[in-house]
């Protein structure tokens, strides 16, 4: 008998044995989803200082062998899938890819990560995970790097980041490659869930909150008669870099906290302000919005960013937009509403039902996840220099699909500054659609900040 997590690997002997164990129901959601379009997780990191593809093979193989989950495909039947993962000193896991480019060879570093969200995944390879080094001119350097969605959440992506950064900055150093301290294979979702959440508790919760859901979805359809579009056909996810200066950023925050709304509040309602104006022509309806939530901090016991993993969950909510209102009282709007579903505890049954939707709207995709979506990371893992090498911008990216949001988006800050990507299919938006919803979005943003 093989022990409990473990199963036999194929063209070995009864000796060896590779980890495995059943993809949750946020896991699988985002492997059902793959299956149609990409969906992937990609970390531009734009680096100055001396070059370091000559260190990223030592670095990339400490990363393969520390974490599980970067020697893990995908295999089962859809309905059962499992993470099968292979031992770090045994050939049945290939390298971390590695792609050299020099700039003069490439269109750009966001033109690259965004063929990196296009690029899919075979699930059944190991590892699903890769990376782009692109040498630009002078001392500049930008590492792409991705994973499918299913292994990692944006947290955990961060850090991986990190730890590839010092170990370059070991290699840099011509300091002796740290043996990797090997991490255990994290533990599902469901094994972290606060007592609350657990048993029949937790199913009533559960049914709570599809029964909610099911009464927001009567509502949206009310209120968004003659707004709503169809779902688009399959197409390539684009994205559209858009940043806040430190003055710009630091007079957001400012004003938002004269008003208590969060920068995630605000940038929420201010893509539901342009997507309203843009596509709907101004007028009054209610609209869907997604927050997604990392789980992290909230876990029994907690996941730290150093595992590698996919903790995720959203909130997601109708709400009424009418311009005449202005951004304020949106922003408001959606934060209550944040707040709402979060005394709720709707994060955790979220993040279980999420598998059932996803294979929902993969048999009937004729309805979307919202028209909005939004990440922020206010903190990531990675630091602002390591040894010689400083980090000058970070950026985030998750492939869009068609029964995702129709705008999503991912926003952080770094030096003080503000970024947000804006994410969302070619079939979907045409690029002045996208120009201005991006220049409005921060057109909106400055009015709010601007204002006495």
């Amino acid at each position: 008998m093989w022990s409990k997590g473990r199963l036999p690997k194929a063209g070995t002997s009864a000796g060896a044995r590779a980890l495995g164990r059943p993809l949750v129901a946020a896991e699988r959601a985002l492997y059902i989803s793959s299956r149609d379009s990409p969906l992937n997780l990609v970390v531009l990191v734009r680096l100055d200082g001396p070059a370091v593809h000559d260190v990223l093979p030592t670095a990339l193989a400490g990363l393969r062998q520390r974490h599980p989950l970067l020697r893990a495909r995908i295999v089962g039947p859809l309905a059962r899938p499992r993470f099968e993962v292979s031992d770090a000193d045994t050939a049945g896991s290939g390298p971390i890819p590695l792609r050299v480019v020099r700039a003069s060879e490439s269109e750009g570093a966001y033109e690259l990560a965004e063929e990196e969200m296009n690029a899919p995944f075979d699930p059944a390879v190991s590892p699903l995970a890769r990376v782009t080094c692109v040498s630009g001119p002078g001392h500049s350097t930008d590492l792409i790097l991705t994973v499918h969605h299913a292994i990692a959440d944006g947290a955990s992506a961060a850090n991986l980041v990190h730890e590839l950064l010092e170990s370059c900055r070991q290699g840099l150093a011509g300091e002796p490659a740290a043996t990797p301290v090997p991490a255990s294979m994290p533990p599902p979702l469901t094994d972290l869930l606060p007592v609350g959440m657990r048993g029949l508790a937790g199913w009533r919760k559960m049914l709570t909150l599809a029964a909610r859901e099911s009464r927001d979805e009567i509502a949206y359809r009310l209120g968004s008669r003659g707004c709503r579009r169809p779902v688009p056909a399959l197409g390539r996810a684009v994205l559209r870099p858009l940043s806040l200066d430190v003055a710009e950023t630091a007079a957001l925050v400012s004003q938002g906290r004269r008003q208590r709304l969060t920068l995630t509040s605000l940038v929420a309602a201010g893509l539901l302000w342009q997507v309203n104006a843009v596509l709907h022509e101004g007028r009054p309806c209610t609209m869907r919005a997604v927050i997604w939530v990392d789980l992290r901090p909230y876990l029994d016991p907690q996941a730290g960013a150093e595992t590698l993993g996919c903790y995720v969950s959203m909130l997601r909510f109708p709400v009424r937009v009418d311009r005449r209102r202005g951004l304020a009282a949106l922003a408001t709007d959606v934060q209550r509403q944040i707040e709402r579903a979060s005394r709720r505890g709707d994060r955790f049954p979220a993040a279980q039902l999420s598998a059932p939707m996803a294979r929902l709207a993969a048999r009937w995709p004729v309805i979307r996840l919202g028209n909005v979506a939004l990440s922020h990371a206010a903190a990531p893992a990675i630091q602002s220099g390591y040894g010689p090498v400083s980090v000058r911008e970070v950026r985030a990216f998750v492939s869009n699909d068609r029964i995702g949001a129709e705008l999503a988006a991912v926003s952080g800050v770094i030096h003080g500054r503000l970024w947000c990507d804006l994410l969302y299919l070619d079939s979907d938006y045409g690029e002045d659609a996208a120009a201005a919803l991006g220049d409005g979005l921060f057109a909106a943003l400055r009015e709010f900040s601007d204002a006495a």
